[in-house]
């Protein structure tokens, strides 16, 4: 075994533990212990057990790596080695028990994406993808689809909710997007909306200010399956920028001359 192929071990089972936690809690009934972080950001119980039960695992197996969580912050250890984790993505629909939510890992080394786990565990659907090996969907490998146009895509994007200031720009972009798109589609999980873009299920997702760990292993997951991932400026940035536009490749520079001409004039 490789040491990639133990990272991805060690990822696919520390989702799977945390997932199995989140729906034994769905199923107790609405969570309790729900606090706010800002506008429209909740944190719930489930939310903290779940990065418990992950970075025990993964520190277990990888003393001395460095471990991010959106909810206990950035834990220090190697500076060439980092966990980027988001325990429960999707908070706001697990708190009304609508199955659309995840549990997100990613993998750096230096800066770069090596490997990422997304786990859907209301379907038991597990994306995962290691870098330069393509993406796959259980056991099956997935690619975006081979569409051109906007009139036969469906795109799938997310609320700026907590940065509410860039609220006009975004809409700006989202009415030209839903004039000429087949179809807008809000799920309330980042890690899902590069997965579904992945397996083809959409040919598309942007959303604006996301966080490191929404898109770290989803970013890798929809590069890998073929995809073009960049910030709205159009570059590698986005794990910094917090931008993101993810699309095959024949969709992804409509996207962006949108997105560009509507949302980056607010930004300059």
């Amino acid at each position: 075994m490789t040491d990639t192929d133990y990272i991805l071990e060690t990822a696919v089972y520390a989702a799977r533990a945390a997932g199995d936690l989140l729906i034994s809690r769905m199923n107790e009934g609405r969570p309790k212990g729900v606090t706010g972080k800002g506008v429209l950001d909740y944190v719930t119980q489930a939310d903290r057990d779940s990065e418990d039960t992950i970075r025990e695992i993964v520190l277990s197996r990888h003393p001395g790596h460095s471990f991010l969580g959106e909810e206990g912050g950035l834990l220090p250890g190697a500076q060439d080695a980092l966990w980027v984790v988001d325990p429960l993505d999707g908070t706001i629909n697990y708190m009304s028990s609508l199955p659309i939510f995840s549990v997100s890992i990613g993998f750096m080394v230096k800066g770069v994406m090596e490997v990422g786990v997304v786990l859907d565990p209301s379907r038991d659907e597990l994306f995962r993808a290691v870098r330069g090996k393509g993406a796959y969907l259980n056991d099956r490998k997935i690619r975006v689809n081979d569409v051109s146009e906007l009139s036969r895509s469906i795109v799938i994007t997310g609320f700026p909710h907590q940065v509410r200031e860039h609220i006009e720009p975004y809409l700006a972009g989202f009415r030209e997007i839903f004039k000429i798109s087949a179809g807008i589609r809000r799920l309330g999980s980042a890690a899902l909306d590069f997965c579904y873009t992945a397996a083809g299920r959409a040919d598309g997702f942007w959303e604006p200010k996301l966080s490191k760990w929404d898109m770290a292993a989803g970013s890798l997951i929809a590069t890998e399956a073929g995809g073009i991932v960049t910030d709205f400026a159009g570059t590698r940035d986005y794990l910094v920028s917090g931008s993101i536009i993810a699309a095959p490749p024949k969709i992804h520079p409509i996207l962006l001359e949108i997105v560009q001409r509507t949302f980056l004039p607010e930004e300059s």
